[in-house]
């Protein structure tokens, strides 16, 4: 946050997601209290552009937790797109399942 020069939020690209892709996964996390303040869509519009059109990266994935709708509605204002579901071969803090997951490529730019 500029105001204090505290970490509020985490983003990266990944590619050890526990699905088997080649392709980098997208990640974030924002701490609680900065929900709802546009910052997520912020850094992740950043690191979108900065994955495709800075490191030439072809397709950027991303899963959420199946109850994340918040976190699902950043990806899709973001302009990534609802491709379908992974089965997560890694155990995750709530276990091994089923994610959405969605995806953007520099053939299919953000709307």
């Amino acid at each position: 946050m500029k105001e204090t020069d505290r970490l509020i939020d985490g983003v990266g690209l990944d590619g050890s997601t526990g699905d088997e892709s080649e392709e980098p996964a997208l990640g974030y996390w924002l701490g609680r209290p900065h929900w709802g303040n546009g910052y997520a869509c912020e850094a992740v519009a950043a690191l979108i552009d900065y994955g495709l059109h800075t490191l030439g990266v072809e397709t950027i994935r991303a899963y959420t937790d199946p109850n994340n709708l918040a976190s699902q509605k950043v990806l899709l204002r973001c302009g990534l797109k609802k491709v379908g579901e992974i089965e997560l071969t890694k155990r995750t803090r709530h276990g091994a399942r089923r994610a959405p997951l969605f995806r953007i490529s520099q053939r299919e730019p953000a709307a």
